[in-house]
């Protein structure tokens, strides 16, 4: 597959909430992460996907993109596909980002 262009510049980010603190959501902090969201979004007008600690997050890891990357985390870890400004959501899976969510249940 070589190089590709979304691959290079792409990466999974994952962030902490500067207001709550929180880097994952939780039953119990769905309320209050969504009343301290709703400040942040009066003061920071985000216009695209998150890279960087910017609009009230701080990140905390990434994973760049690579071909054939498996990346495996918590699905309650805030999280976001970082981006470019000019990225092509173009739905070929040979030009653009495929990704694919999988859920699991279970005791590890």
């Amino acid at each position: 597959m070589g190089n590709h262009p979304i691959l290079e510049s792409s990466a999974t980010a994952f962030f902490r909430h500067a207001r709550t603190g929180f880097e994952t959501l939780t039953h119990e902090r769905v309320g209050a992460y969504a009343h301290a969201h709703e400040k942040d979004k009066a003061i920071y007008a985000q216009s695209s996907y998150m890279r960087g600690s910017r609009h009230g997050f701080e990140e905390i890891g990434r994973v760049e993109s690579r071909f054939n990357r498996p990346v495996v985390y918590p699905s309650n870890l805030l999280h976001s596909g970082s981006l470019p400004d000019d990225y092509d959501f173009n739905p070929d899976p040979r030009r653009g980002r495929l990704t694919t969510n999988i859920f699991l249940n279970g005791e590890v």
